[in-house]
């Protein structure tokens, strides 16, 4: 963040100083002959990137872009122009954003638009003024992306469109599939063989990278090494040779059982020459959000940034100060194509698996569940005696980690990643942590959450709102050791806590992208204030002499008995 700013104002600078020593008309001069005074800004801030190409990080350009999008609303602006010359000269970086984008205003109409305004604001008298204000943004997005889309080059400009039709098609692939009656689920291949031949024929003619973390590290690194040799155009030499492009998608596609019934896929992946080096299917989850994706994107940005932090903080190796992640790709307004989290288990499947063994769960369950079939709840005071209740976690980490070492090593990777993930939910007001959001690395007992669409205090919104700031019950905190929520997760809490302090300020700008962004659906509830007045009023007093304190009625509060009885059923508060 810090450098790019430095970088805008290094240009500018520069800017300025080319108009001085080009004391002539914009019009006239040979080097940016253009149309108008706008395409002359962009193709200048264009010509001073590449000047100072050797300064730029390229792994902060992906994620300042949506900053920078955010903030063009005052047109030919430099910023705007800024804007616009990175995505452009960095548009194989930016591919997805770019495409989603742009299938985002092919496929979005006006009257689409008009109806969310309805039907949100139904009891406002305001609610045609807030659809103008909506509408306006809307329109200086579009115009935004089409410059862009005209500033690309041939090259880049085929690949966004190869692209933008991978999406849509992967997209149709998905709806189709979801209208399937349980009975013709089962021949998917078959009914859908044509969609399939399809979005394989897109892969043979263009070269998609393999949305994968580990493969995206790669080109990164390749693209550094491409600008210290001046050689940003040209990707077919030996140094690519280690990245992976989409080869073709794998015919054999299950739906999962979950509440939004996502798709299990397969890729199979080639090197730049179109050579697959083994028969390897790479997996990914094609899921459907359908209030707006944004929500999940704009979350993950916030968590590069705290681990952008905790890298800026040197903190102890052995610690493993980090929140790992996937990789998620939009490919169109609702849907998003996620990486796929190998050797992971969620939370509620070792829950089903430890409870088929043993009966004394079955019979818990029974008690803290009302017999009330059309609504059921939670029985006032059932998960207060701790004593009693079944401890899943701990057995799983006891069975599946049988070497001392390896027991240690796990627990110890299980305590710190509870803390930073806790401190996180509480930063970001991230809701919806019931046990099938929580994933447990099998190898390293790390803790892995996925689904942050219901970020920004959103869970205040449901039926049943959601009042804790973070998932610490009965069985999360049992396995945090001898000590529990005093120990090592207590020290990391701490730590987490002061930086996030010492970091505020380029945080809680992050946080407002949840609230500004003119295609994010928190604008249509009023959570996102609640979420700055929480955080602000938190962390403007918190200290070294009062951060333990703090940190103890917060825990308190997110792990009372009376609190956890108050979520919703399925949210399972008893494990």
């Amino acid at each position: 963040m810090p450098e790019i700013i430095n970088l805008f104002f290094k240009l500018n600078f520069a800017h300025v100083n080319y108009l001085k020593e080009n004391n002539e008309n914009m019009m006239t001069n040979s080097q940016f002959q253009t149309q108008s005074i706008a395409e002359e800004n962009i193709n200048r801030f264009k010509y001073l990137l590449t000047r100072f190409k050797n300064e730029i990080n390229i792994s902060k350009v992906k994620i300042i872009i949506p900053q920078l999008i955010i903030c063009y609303q005052y047109e030919n602006t430099h910023l705007y122009n800024f804007a616009i010359a990175l995505l452009v000269l960095y548009a194989q970086e930016n591919i997805d954003s770019i495409a989603f984008l742009l299938s985002s205003f092919l496929n979005f109409k006006q009257e689409d638009m008009k109806t969310i305004g309805i039907k949100t604001y139904r009891n406002d008298s305001h609610s045609d003024d807030r659809y103008k204000i909506y509408l306006n943004s809307f329109e200086k997005s579009k115009k935004f992306v089409t410059t862009i889309i005209n500033e690309l080059s041939d090259k880049n400009k085929q690949i966004i469109m190869g692209y933008v039709e991978f999406c849509q098609n992967l997209s149709t692939l998905f709806f189709e599939t979801k209208k399937m009656s349980n009975a013709s689920k089962k021949n998917i291949k078959s009914k859908h063989s044509t969609l399939i031949n399809n979005v394989n024929k897109i892969l043979e003619k263009n070269k998609i990278i393999l949305p994968t973390l580990e493969n995206i590290n790669k080109f990164t690194i390749y693209k550094k090494a491409s600008i210290r040799n001046n050689d940003n155009n040209n990707i077919n030499n030996n140094s690519i040779d280690s990245v992976l492009f989409l080869k073709e998608l794998d015919s054999n596609i299950d739906i999962l059982s979950s509440k939004k019934k996502p798709l299990h896929i397969k890729f199979k992946a080639c090197d730049i020459s179109g050579n697959s080096s083994s028969n390897k299917c790479y997996d990914f989850l094609l899921k459907c959000d359908e209030n707006n994706i944004t929500k999940e994107i704009k979350t993950f940005e916030i968590i590069d940034e705290i681990n952008n932090i905790f890298k800026i903080k040197h903190y102890d190796t052995n610690e493993s100060m980090s929140l790992k992640r996937y990789l998620i790709v939009p490919i169109a307004p609702t849907i998003i194509l996620a990486e796929w989290l190998d050797d992971s288990l969620s939370f509620s499947s070792i829950i089903e698996e430890q409870s088929k063994k043993d009966l004394i769960y079955q019979d818990e369950f029974k008690t803290i569940i009302s017999n009330d079939k059309n609504k059921p709840y939670i029985i006032p005071g059932s998960l207060a005696n701790e004593e009693e209740k079944f401890n899943v976690l701990y057995n799983y980490y006891q069975c599946n980690f049988f070497d001392p070492n390896q027991w240690y090593n796990a627990k110890k990777k299980y305590a710190i990643s509870s803390a930073i993930w806790s401190m996180t939910q509480f930063l970001v007001g991230l809701g919806d942590r019931h046990p099938g959001n929580i994933m447990i690395n099998t190898k390293d007992g790390e803790v892995i959450h996925i689904d942050f669409s219901c970020a920004a205090l959103k869970g205040l919104s449901l039926s049943v709102p959601e009042i804790v700031d973070f998932r610490l019950t009965f069985n999360l905190k049992k396995n945090l050791g001898l000590f529990e929520e005093n120990g090592l997760f207590n020290y990391i809490c701490v730590k987490v806590l002061k930086t996030f302090k010492e970091y505020y300020k380029t945080l809680s700008a992050r946080i407002e992208y949840y609230q500004f962004d003119p295609l994010f659906d928190s604008k249509f509830d009023n959570k996102t204030f609640e979420l700055f007045e929480k955080n602000d009023i938190f962390f403007e007093y918190l200290d070294d002499f009062n951060v333990k304190e703090k940190l103890k009625k917060l825990v308190v509060k997110n792990t009372h008995p009376e609190n956890l009885e108050k979520m919703y059923i399925w949210w399972r508060p008893w494990v």
